[in-house]
């Protein structure tokens, strides 16, 4: 079987958002604020900078 890696694109981003939030609960944080927003922004912000990068199982 193949595994085919695809560049986050902003149309993945609600996915890879999740996944971060998904991550940050396993390793024991509580959510007291509402994420999204900052992530969005923030991933948003350094992806059209270039200085983010990630990829995505596809």
């Amino acid at each position: 079987m193949d595994i085919i890696y695809k560049r986050l694109t902003e149309n993945k981003l609600d996915t890879f958002i999740q996944m971060r939030i998904n991550q940050l609960h396993e390793e024991g944080a509580t959510e007291e604020i509402d994420l999204v927003p900052n992530l969005e922004d923030y991933y948003n912000r350094h992806m059209a900078d270039g200085t983010f990068v990630s990829s995505l199982k596809d």
